[in-house]
């Protein structure tokens, strides 16, 4: 075990930056707060892993946003799957429109389809913009602060307590955006 987490703290040290930067691209709430952890233990560096995600989770937004206000024709017919994302989070837009653009940062599975959607439902540019920076702004802070608090809790036995950490962080990951998503769908089918 111990050789395996060498072997990802090495990649993490050589590589760290452009994990966190694919990785919040997407949904990354847990590459986010393993960069904070590693950020504590001083193999990342904290503001850099914060500039990362927020480049990151920011070009992501920015990119569905334009896909969604130059394509939504062409992406409807398409994946037509994905129209179901996009009329849970139309409702939320369309009702919330500014809080909206927070709170669909924080539920699992909907952050790039809500994107998608401001695009679709045309939100004015300027506002998505500043919103989407300010959020992605505060989304990056809190996740990596929440790993660099989980870094600051490791005692001396520092590589068995990470690969714990680690395991405890994804599985925790993992129950709050299912529990997260759980909830919004349980919301949304009530609203309707």
């Amino acid at each position: 075990m111990e050789l395996k987490f060498l072997q990802l703290l090495y990649l993490f040290q050589q590589y760290g930056y452009l994990i966190i930067f694919v990785g919040t691209f997407f949904e990354g709430e847990t590459t986010l707060v393993l960069g904070g952890l590693l950020a504590n233990q001083h193999h990342l560096s904290f503001w850099l892993v914060v500039g990362t995600a927020v480049l990151a989770s920011y070009i992501g937004h920015v990119v569905f946003y334009f896909l969604g206000k130059t394509s939504s024709v062409w992406i409807l017919e398409k994946l037509p799957a994905l129209r179901i994302k996009i009329e849970q989070a139309e409702y939320i837009i369309r009702r919330y429109e500014t809080l909206s653009l927070f709170i669909t940062q924080y539920v699992f599975g909907i952050r790039l389809a809500s994107a998608l959607s401001f695009g679709i439902l045309d939100m004015k540019i300027s506002k998505f913009l500043t919103l989407q920076l300010i959020s992605c702004l505060v989304w990056a802070i809190l996740f990596a602060a929440l790993g660099y608090w989980v870094g600051s809790s490791l005692d001396d036995n520092l590589v068995k307590n990470i690969e714990r950490s680690l395991l405890v962080i994804l599985f925790l990951g993992i129950v709050f955006a299912f529990a997260g998503r759980k909830f919004f769908d349980y919301w949304f089918r009530r609203r309707h």
